[in-house]
């Protein structure tokens, strides 16, 4: 008979979780958003409530994760809920995690997940919350135990690119003709103007003061803009101080003549290109010439010369995405409730609760109809 490995999970100190998620990122596949330099500056927020863990397979390390608790009431009732590498805290997460998984390689990634639900299992803990994440069949496939809803579901794009994609003409032929078109009219009316420059920042400083500069056009066109929150800003400035020279992150303003069109925030690893966040000038006076749609165009042209393999815009559905995009998938956050008594005095109450505000809605309409004199 085979020897079977001993498996179990270690809670960890700060240090210890931190020396973990350095050696499994060398063995490790996963996204930027659960490697270590994202990590290390997720827990430099002001986190209440971590534990970290090790998964050990005799005595190797295999997998890790952090998890936030947080206590609320839901209907007079308390609640306590697990977070997978987010806080529960409105702010805190608007720093906006996907991909979002155990961390482990493909290998042990279900045996990790194993070893998180015997904790939660055994905690009291009644809700863990995982997300935004690419479809994690470990978590849809405990429907017997659990109550499992996908609370959020996004569209999220990529596109596979090569070498032969720095070619302009080459890529252009990739596109539909709607789009090639858009494009070509695009180029035509912003040369026009002046020659389009794409330019990188070069050292942390400049990095710093394109982010700076990105959260004026941002502000501008999304009013719940993370620029107006310091924990999103402040969490960004250590991502870039602590890893802008490892070269895990680009910061690009694209510009045309004195004009600047747009600057873009990327995250580069494993040979994959993560659009995180654009600020696009749209008072520029080149709204005609689509800005956003035409500078996406361009990174993607460079960033096949420079030899990485996708260019990914992550959640969220947009017109341009579609367009220049040949990769869709969905990402989702779980939520993943125990089936336990007090879930089903909460759901009794949301229903009470549902049916009493309509049959309020319909007694305010019934009045409002007698006082405007349409009921006699």
């Amino acid at each position: 008979m085979p020897i079977q490995s001993k498996i179990k999970s270690i809670k960890l100190e700060l240090d210890d979780f931190l020396n973990a998620l350095e050696e499994l990122q060398e063995v490790t596949h996963d996204s930027f958003f659960i490697a270590s330099p994202w990590l290390k500056a997720w827990l430099n927020l002001p986190l209440k409530g971590v534990k970290y863990y090790k998964v050990t397979s005799d005595d190797n390390t295999v997998g890790a994760f952090a998890i936030c608790e947080k206590e609320q009431a839901k209907l007079g009732i308390k609640w306590r809920t697990w977070y997978l590498h987010r806080s529960g805290d409105k702010e805190l997460d608007q720093i906006w995690i996907e991909c979002n998984d155990v961390i482990a390689s493909s290998e042990f990634k279900s045996l990790v997940w194993e070893e998180l639900f015997k904790l939660f299992e055994y905690s009291d803990a009644q809700e863990l919350v995982v997300g935004m994440s690419y479809q994690i069949k470990f978590l849809e496939n405990l429907a017997e135990q659990y109550t499992c809803i996908k609370k959020i579901t996004s569209a999220s794009y990529s596109r596979f690119i090569n070498s032969s994609d720095s070619d302009e003409n080459q890529l252009l032929g990739q596109f539909s003709r709607n789009t090639r078109s858009q494009l070509k009219r695009a180029m035509k009316e912003i040369r026009a103007i002046g020659e389009l420059k794409v330019q990188h920042a070069t050292n942390t400083s400049e990095a710093i003061l394109f982010f700076e500069q990105a959260a004026q056009y941002h502000k501008q066109r999304w009013h719940d803009s993370g620029f107006t929150n310091s924990n999103f800003v402040n969490f960004h400035k250590q991502l870039l101080i602590d890893n802008f020279n490892k070269k895990y992150i680009d910061i690009v303003k694209l510009t045309c003549g004195d004009t600047v069109l747009a600057i873009y925030y990327y995250f580069l690893y494993r040979e994959r290109v993560y659009f995180y966040l654009g600020a696009v000038n749209y008072i520029n006076g080149c709204n005609k010439s689509k800005p956003g749609l035409l500078s996406h165009f361009f990174m993607m042209k460079k960033y096949a010369q420079l030899g990485y393999h996708v260019y990914d815009w992550l959640a969220g559905d947009a017109q341009y995405k579609k367009s220049l995009s040949d990769q869709v998938q969905s990402q989702y956050l779980y939520s993943i409730i125990k089936k336990t008594l007090k879930q089903s005095l909460i759901m009794k109450l949301k229903s009470i609760k549902y049916l009493m505000g309509r049959m309020l809605a319909r007694v305010k309409k019934f009045n409002y109809l007698k006082n405007s004199n349409f009921i006699l």
